[in-house]
Parts: C-alpha cells; sequence; structure tokens
C-alpha cells in the first residue's frame, strides 16, 4: 500500500467515525443547538432542592403575584377604607400550609401563628408593622363589631420575617360563631416612617371594634403596602350558643 492509498483510507476513517458521533445523542445532555426551555430549566433545578413528597411552605413565586382586582371583589377597600388594594403580596404559611389570596381555610388549620414575609420589594425603609383582623364579626350581615383583631406586629426590622417584630397584640386564631358564615381574615403590612413606634402606643386590650384609620395615624398615617386575605368558617354543629369571639 502506497503513500496515496493510506491517505485515502485515513480520510474516509476519519469521515466515518465523524458520521457516527452525529448520530449518537446522550437523552440526559440538552442540545447546544437546541436548548431546554427557560420553564423546563428551572423546574429542575427547583426540583433538585425540593425533597420529593415535601409540601412548599409557600407557594412558588408565578402564584404569588399581587391580585388586587380580588381585592374589591371581596369588599375589603370598601369596607376597610383602605382607598385601594394593597399592590404587593404577603405570603402566609400556617406550617406547612400555605395562604391562597381568596382562599379557603379552617379555624383548626390556623390556630397557630404564621410566618409572613413579603413578595418583592417595596420602596420604604423598616421597621413594619402587620395586622390581622376580621371585618366580618360577627358576621359579614351584621358587621356590628368590625374590627376583630386578631394580631398586631410592630418594629419588625425585615420584610422577609415580618411575624419576628414586638409582639403588640398577641395572636388569636379565627373562631367565627357557628352558623355566621364565612369570614374574611385580612393581613396587612405597613411602613413605620422609618421610625420605631412604643407598644403602648397602639397596644390594645379590646379586640373588637378595632379601628384601622386611627392605628395608621399612630404609625405614620401610611396605607398598607401589602397584603392577603383568606376565608374561614365554623361549621361545626355545637349545642352552645354562638360566641361573639370571632
Amino acid at each position: 500500500m502506497n503513500f496515496i492509498q493510506l491517505s485515502s483510507a485515513f480520510i474516509l476513517l476519519t469521515l466515518w467515525s465523524g458520521a457516527q458521533a452525529e448520530q449518537f445523542v446522550d437523552p440526559n445532555v440538552p442540545s447546544v443547538k437546541s436548548p431546554l426551555p427557560v420553564q423546563e430549566v428551572l423546574q429542575t433545578k427547583t426540583d433538585l432542592w425540593t425533597p420529593a413528597g415535601q409540601a412548599e411552605a409557600f407557594p412558588s413565586q408565578e402564584h404569588l403575584q399581587p391580585e388586587t382586582d380580588l381585592w374589591t371583589a371581596a369588599g375589603l377597600v370598601k369596607d376597610l377604607s383602605l382607598g385601594a388594594a394593597p399592590v404587593a403580596l404577603l405570603k402566609v404559611a400556617y406550617g406547612s400550609t400555605p395562604v391562597t389570596i381568596n382562599g379557603t381555610l379552617t379555624p383548626e388549620q390556623t390556630a397557630e401563628m404564621p410566618e409572613v414575609a413579603l413578595v418583592g420589594a417595596i420602596n420604604c425603609m423598616p421597621p413594619f408593622a402587620l395586622v390581622m383582623l376580621d371585618p366580618d364579626a360577627p358576621s359579614r350581615q351584621n358587621p356590628s363589631l368590625r374590627s376583630w383583631l386578631h394580631w398586631m406586629v410592630i418594629n419588625a426590622n425585615t420584610t422577609r420575617t415580618l411575624h419576628k417584630g414586638e409582639q403588640a397584640v398577641e395572636y388569636n386564631g379565627p373562631t367565627p360563631p357557628e352558623g355566621s358564615g364565612p369570614h374574611r381574615y385580612v393581613f396587612l403590612a405597613f411602613c413605620q416612617g422609618g421610625k420605631r413606634v412604643k407598644a403602648s402606643t397602639v397596644k390594645t386590650r379590646r379586640r373588637k371594634k378595632f379601628h384601622l384609620k386611627k392605628f395608621r395615624r399612630k404609625i405614620g398615617d401610611t396605607v398598607p403596602f401589602g397584603g392577603t386575605f383568606f376565608y374561614a368558617e365554623n361549621v361545626r354543629m355545637l349545642k352552645s350558643p354562638p360566641t361573639l369571639f370571632t
């Protein structure tokens, strides 16, 4: 075999090897020419960090966008004299049970103090305040005790853990009267104008007829920058008469 024949054989062998390489595609490796969609890449990354079968403490970001229309449809902008719906959404979780805005939970699920954080960013400095209230006390048809204060937190240093501020009024879970229908339970977060608030200024022993406007004036007359709400109802058949605690 002369030099020319050796060269021709080498070229043919090289071409054959390249063709074979192109035919082999590892299904587990994304092609450079055809990358995975961004959504699939993000989902794959999420799956790596979330243990199988373990519930997330909070819903994913795509489900936590502000739903300002829901506030108006639920009557909360009017009933609480908010002026406008909060533009940011609070993510609230009772253990492994997240609060879905405009969703429904049971009094049993919401008995213990939740964790609260802000989704996104706001244009104000700490500290921050947080309240949870029920505008439907003792019922939505007859809200003569509006609003019932369930929780008040002040001087929170970060929106990542609003529940870790100073507990001006301790958490009291929903206990709506039997037969009073669904109650709206509302979380609202406020800026404090960059100043700390004395607990004695806002603290109250009486939970009924909580005046949200007065509270806002005491912490700097600010509108709520974030919020969320859910419904809960007492559907148990009790022999004792309904209580006024909501």
